[in-house]
C-alpha cells in the first residue's frame, strides 16, 4: 500500500499531497514513515502548519516505532540521499519525541543552511535543528 500511496504522493499537489502523506503514515506505520521520507518531493514548497498537522502529528502518534526511520535518515548515508523536507521533519519529530542519544545527529544539521521552501517564515533546516536541540534538551531528565 505504501508504494501505491507513494506513486500518488509524488504527483499530488496541495492538500492531496498532505492527505496522502498522512495516509502513508497511518496505514503503513514505520515503513510508511520510511517510504514517505524517501519520496517527499523536494521541488515543492511545504507549509509548516500542514507539515505539522498532516505529517509530524501522525508520525508522533505512532510512538517509539516511528523513531528508527528518522534516526536512519540522520545517519551520514541517510543525509546524503535525503531531501530538505525529510531532514526537517526528522529533526523536528526527534526534537519532540527523541532521546538523548539523538542529540548528536540533530546537532549535525544545525549548520544546514538549506532554505525551507513555502514554510511561511524565513528559516533553514539549521534553524529547525537548533529548535529541535533546544526542545529535546528541555525534555531530558535533569534539564531543569
Amino acid at each position: 500500500v505504501a508504494d501505491q500511496l507513494a506513486a500518488i504522493l509524488v504527483k499530488a499537489k496541495g492538500r492531496l499531497r498532505y492527505v496522502t502523506a498522512s495516509a502513508m503514515v497511518k496505514c503503513c506505520k514505520a515503513y510508511g514513515v520510511t517510504k514517505l521520507l524517501e519520496v517527499l518531493p523536494k521541488r515543492y514548497g511545504y507549509e509548516k502548519r500542514d507539515v505539522v498537522l498532516y505529517i509530524e502529528r501522525e508520525i508522533l502518534d505512532l510512538g517509539k516505532v516511528a523513531l528508527a526511520p528518522l534516526r536512519k535518515l540522520l545517519t551520514p548515508r541517510g543525509l546524503m540521499t535525503s531531501s530538505w523536507i525529510a531532514r526537517t521533519i526528522a529533526v523536528r519529530v526527534l526534537g519532540a519525541a527523541g532521546e538523548a542519544k539523538d542529540l548528536p545527529a540533530i546537532q549535525t544539521l544545525v549548520g544546514d543552511f538549506t532554505t525551507l521552501r513555502g514554510w511561511g517564515e524565513r528559516g533553514t533546516v539549521g534553524t529547525e535543528a537548533r529548535g529541535a536541540v533546544k526542545k529535546l534538551k528541555s525534555r531530558l531528565p535533569g534539564s531543569g
